[in-house]
């Protein structure tokens, strides 16, 4: 028998902007362990709200203007997966 669900690949890039190296790296740890850990759970978590699943990091990039007073940014790359129904 055919299936006729789908495993999809859904990329996501986030980017965190900061005014300085402290502050990006600290609020791109946050962003990181509010996704990691809100994976599975009762009510609040991706897979039961939102259906995602497999949660995966690709790539975590600074890309920061150069001197002290530029801004600061870290593109994190994030891949979930979501059956298609």
């Amino acid at each position: 028998m055919q299936s006729e669900s789908h495993l999809v690949r859904i990329p996501l890039e986030i980017r965190i902007w900061a005014r300085n190296e402290k502050e990006k790296d600290e609020l791109t740890q946050d962003v990181y362990n509010h996704l990691r850990s809100n994976q599975f759970g009762g009510g609040s978590a991706s897979v039961d709200d939102e259906d995602l699943h497999d949660f995966t990091v690709l790539s975590s990039v600074p890309v920061d203007e150069p001197g002290e007073t530029g801004i600061k940014s870290q593109v994190l790359e994030v891949q979930y997966l979501f059956i298609l129904e």
